[in-house]
């Protein structure tokens, strides 16, 4: 978009033309009809002057302060008496099943290495006649087969 003293270039070049064509002088340049009116300045607020108005404080009642504390504070012995039973019988249940865990785990122990050692004992035994006794139907040789699969390293899958 042309800028208005662009246009007003524009027309006064043409009427010069315009008036060489007809053999007239050129008429002089006019000024332009519209001027805008400048900004205006900032002018800061005026400062506005505040009456200060004086409040009489008050006193707080240092009985009745004293009093709603002690109220809100009556109960606090009552819960440290329940927080250290509690406490105590926390205690003692821990070493209830601390006790009982060690009876039981120690207890189980001992059995897995009866049962493993007792297990062990037939394998050793086994001879290949009852290898073969044993391969002789179906059911026993699925058994041995997947005995191998448990009992062979899987070297294919590393």
């Amino acid at each position: 978009m042309a800028r208005p003293d662009e246009v007003e270039e524009f027309l006064r070049r043409a009427a010069a033309r315009r008036a060489q064509a007809q053999g007239k002088r050129p008429r002089p340049p006019q000024q332009p009809a519209f001027n805008p009116p400048p900004p205006p300045k900032f002018r800061p607020p005026e400062p506005q002057l505040v009456e200060a108005e004086v409040v009489d404080a008050e006193l707080a009642d240092t009985n009745r302060v004293g009093g709603l504390v002690a109220r809100d504070l009556s109960g606090t012995e009552q819960i440290a008496a329940q927080v250290k039973q509690l406490g105590a019988e926390v205690d003692l249940a821990d070493d209830k099943m601390e006790a009982h865990l060690q009876q039981v785990f120690e207890h189980q122990v001992g059995r897995l290495k009866n049962r493993t050692a007792a297990a062990a004992a037939p394998l050793a035994e086994i001879t290949s006649s009852d290898l073969a006794q044993m391969l002789k139907s179906p059911a026993q040789m699925r058994n041995a087969i997947v005995l191998s699969e448990i009992l062979r390293r899987p070297e294919e899958r590393w």
